[in-house]
């Protein structure tokens, strides 16, 4: 395996991404499914305009609905690419859910853990 397979948006001009086997839907904004804005869970994001619902499962069969503005795509991060967060960063992480960094088009990229954005 030479990388990491993610489905990555762009939100407020910077980069998300989560583990492609985590992803389980993506259709266009529907309220009724009762999703989170990114917004509501990294602070300093500006509210954009839904219009996707990314449906997730963590490994503990948690799962939900992320709402996105930006159109998703599915790649592969390099694994050279990727960081884990340095212990000062954990610590000031404005959610729980930011895992790792990683690099793509020489832009940071935040990775979130499917398994923190229920909590």
């Amino acid at each position: 395996m030479n990388g990491l397979p993610v489905v990555l948006w762009l939100a407020s001009g910077y980069q998300f991404a989560l583990e492609a086997c985590r992803v389980t839907a993506l259709q266009p904004y529907d309220p009724s499914l009762d999703g989170q804005p990114l917004h509501w869970l990294i602070p300093g994001l500006e509210a954009e305009a839904p219009l996707y619902c990314l449906g997730w499962q963590a490994e503990q069969g948690l799962s939900g609905w992320l709402v996105i503005a930006g159109e998703p795509q599915h790649l592969e991060l390099p694994l050279d690419s990727l960081r884990p967060l340095p212990a000062s960063l954990r610590h000031a992480r404005c959610h729980t859910a930011i895992q790792a960094l990683a690099w793509h088009q020489g832009q940071p990229v935040t990775l979130l853990h499917a398994a923190s954005l229920g909590s």
